[in-house]
């Protein structure tokens, strides 16, 4: 089967993944983790969380590849991924995660890409592996884009 674990940069999904194989490893049960290749941060091949909790996992090129899939699920224009939609449809098991607005302290279901100290520009790059330094999670109402260049 098919389970995906969704939610905006800093909401949990490694940490919640992670969770889950250690679960799945002491009730003996065969667990293989996947993670995007361009996804390089921490490690080539591990997941590992923001705060350097660790599983050993394989590097793969794409997401046809993968069978339990951590994906943020909206790019940094609050669009959804094309391939989160479809992936999202095919789950048998979707968990949606929300990580704390860094404006007002609300949910936040969103990740607002910070490109010097402003929003990124409608017309950026979809794809921006990053951290702290690149991303922040807001509301709805606090999220924005900005213009074009």
């Amino acid at each position: 089967y098919m389970e995906i674990i969704v939610g905006p940069m800093f909401s949990g999904k490694s940490e919640e993944l992670i969770r889950r194989v250690k679960r799945a490893i002491i009730a003996k049960q065969k667990v293989f983790v996947f993670k995007p290749k361009i996804d390089n941060r921490y490690s080539k091949t591990d997941v590992v969380s923001h705060n350097g909790e660790t599983i050993e996992g394989y590097a793969v090129e794409n997401s046809e590849e993968i069978l339990e899939i951590l994906k943020d699920e909206k790019d940094f224009r609050g669009e959804p991924f094309d391939i989160t939609a479809k992936l999202l449809a095919k789950s048998e098991f979707i968990t949606k995660l929300q990580a704390v607005c860094m404006k007002c302290g609300k949910p936040a279901t969103r990740s607002q890409r910070i490109v010097n100290g402003k929003p990124a520009s409608i017309d950026s790059e979809i794809i921006q592996i990053g951290e702290k330094e690149s991303y922040e999670p807001r509301c709805r109402r606090c999220h924005e884009v900005g213009k074009k260049k």
